[in-house]
């Protein structure tokens, strides 16, 4: 699963641009809904797709402290809650948040 999201993310980080060449290592592959919650017995809807992209370490860090934030309190989540996180607009907000709070707003490599 985790090359299925290199792949679909071009092995490109979608907050930097930087890609695989450039880092000169696989991007990492971050959970936008954490592993712990879903318990062992879910790990399959854990790893889905969609709850997963590709981020350089540097980003991976980033992202890891915003969704940290975002996720206070939801140590109960339901899967069906975690499902509907998922498909709403939080992976654009946090990937926006990134660019704008790191990063110049023209930033090239």
């Amino acid at each position: 699963t985790k090359k299925q999201a290199r792949i679909r993310d071009n092995n490109t980080c979608p907050c930097c641009l930087r890609n695989k060449i450039e880092l000169h290592k696989n991007l990492d592959v971050h959970h936008f809904i954490p592993f712990r919650f879903f318990k062992v017995e879910n790990h399959a809807m854990a790893n889905n797709l969609s709850n997963l992209i590709s981020l350089c370490n540097r980003c991976h860090k980033k992202v890891e402290v915003i969704t940290d934030k975002a996720l206070v309190g939801l140590d109960i989540i339901t899967l069906v809650a975690a499902q509907d996180f998922i498909n709403s607009d939080f992976k654009e907000n946090v990937i926006s948040k990134v660019k704008s709070t790191f990063f110049f707003p023209d930033y090239q490599i």
